[in-house]
């Protein structure tokens, strides 16, 4: 699972009364011993204290959606509301269209994170993935859409219209294989730049367009199969001296900064 941020960044949304000063205080004590912060604070904001769901466990991608649906949760109805909105939602035009007439019925969706499937036969780049995303997809049955034109072939598809400035995509490393009625994970090589111009992929009727120059900013990395694994998470962090930000890996406790 990857996580890329625009020029715009982004931090967890957060009221500045539901931090007070000693929690901000315990964090930097905490950074200034090297010694691990606690996550009771996060995980409380988020309303877990006292639930079973901080024991839950959940692969990156869900629990990413169960953080965001409890951010627009907390932010319902304020005044961040939507900025937050703004700055983690994209849009996609969804499309039905006749093959051989000129009709077309489309709508748009919104979206939080990208999920792009991965080849199980050869690797593949993030360019050629985010293009294999909008591939049209021919229908085995035809449409009719409406009486006069009566049954047409036709294609569905998606595009993208709009990409926001905190863009989130996920790798769809799990599969179901129905020979052997199991799940497994795909292991092909999949490869992303540090930094990317999105351009070549939003659809030009889209309008406006929002955010496409992308610069990497995290990377969750998931170890074993499909029954289980253990998560690591790469983060461009800036370091003391250092003439550019360095990425440093978060495992559990441990965080150190991370080699080529």
């Amino acid at each position: 699972v990857a996580a890329a941020a625009g020029s715009a960044g982004g931090k967890r949304p957060q009221s500045p009364r539901r931090e007070g000063g000693g929690t901000r205080k315990k964090k930097r004590k905490a950074r200034a011993s090297g010694k691990p912060v606690t996550t009771r604070h996060l995980t409380k904001c988020f309303g877990w204290a006292n639930t079973g769901e901080v024991h839950r466990q959940h692969d990156s991608h869900e629990l990413n959606r169960v953080l965001l649906d409890k951010v627009f949760e907390e932010v319902k109805g304020t005044p961040v509301e939507s900025k937050i909105r703004s700055l983690l939602l994209g849009k996609t035009d969804e499309y039905l269209r006749c093959l051989d007439v000129d009709c077309e019925r489309s709508r748009e969706e919104d979206f939080y994170d990208i999920s792009l499937p991965v080849p199980a036969d050869r690797g593949t780049t993030l360019d050629e993935a985010l293009a294999s995303y909008q591939t049209e997809e021919v229908l085995s049955d035809p449409w009719r859409p409406n009486e006069r034109l009566g049954p047409q072939r036709a294609a569905k598809g998606s595009r993208f219209i709009k990409f926001p400035p905190l863009l989130f995509i996920h790798l769809a490393r799990f599969t179901f294989d129905p020979r052997t009625m199991t799940r497994r994970k795909v292991n092909s090589r999949f490869e992303f730049p540090e930094s990317m111009d999105a351009r070549r992929h939003l659809h030009s009727g889209g309008g406006g367009g929002g955010t496409s120059l992308y610069d990497l900013q995290a990377v969750v990395v998931h170890s074993g199969g499909a029954g289980g694994g253990h998560y690591v998470a790469f983060v461009r962090l800036a370091a003391a001296g250092a003439a550019r930000r360095c990425w440093a890996r978060f495992d559990d406790a441990r965080v150190r900064w991370a080699t080529a």
